[in-house]
């Protein structure tokens, strides 16, 4: 029934035909609203072959032929792998920018994560550098306590060198203790 289905498309085309003659033939247009549905089938009664269709004043608006070959206005089978070929390549032209995306992505993120990984080992490296600084420091305010406390303790002034000495002894134990949860250097030559 291919060629009924073709034929009622043909007959709806616009202009729409005023007059049909079919197998040389006149067949009058179906009124009413099965009035192509009413006129395909009335050609398909006769069994025409050859449809042509008038519009206004006798002109010739299209023909057709109707037989064991598809007609000449039915799509062809190559419009439909034509449509298949298209959808096909919008179909591996998505995927492939999906993949290159997924690859830039990734690769991103690596270099992100990279990034975050020297950042990280450089933050440890300057608060390390910081602990040792402080250190440091306690290390050098307790040796000048200590050699104050000495030089006090040589001079004439008792008081003074108690004094020294118990400021000296109380910056050692300051200095021994970790600051922020870190663990004191050992000192060189102690086991």
């Amino acid at each position: 029934m291919p060629a009924a289905s073709f034929l009622r498309r043909w007959l709806r085309r616009t202009p729409h035909p005023v007059r049909l003659r079919v197998d040389g033939r006149d067949v009058a247009i179906a009124t009413g609203p099965r009035a192509w549905a009413d006129t395909e089938d009335s050609i398909l009664a006769i069994g025409g072959t050859k449809i042509e269709a008038f519009g206004d004043n006798n002109v010739l608006l299209r023909a057709t032929s109707l037989g064991d070959d598809e007609p000449e206005d039915a799509p062809s089978s190559t419009g439909a792998t034509e449509l298949e070929n298209l959808a096909r390549l919008i179909c591996e032209a998505h995927d492939a920018g999906a993949r290159r995306h997924a690859e830039s992505y990734a690769l991103a993120f690596q270099e992100n994560t990279k990034l975050v990984q020297i950042l990280a080992q450089r933050l440890g490296g300057l608060e390390q550098a910081w602990q040792k600084a402080m250190q440091q420091t306690a290390q050098a305010q307790a040796n000048a306590m200590v050699a104050a406390a000495d030089a006090a303790s040589q001079s004439d002034d008792p008081a003074g060198g108690a004094i020294a000495t118990m400021l000296a002894s109380a910056m050692m134990q300051q200095q021994s203790k970790p600051t922020n949860g870190a663990k004191p250097e050992a000192k060189k030559g102690a086991k």
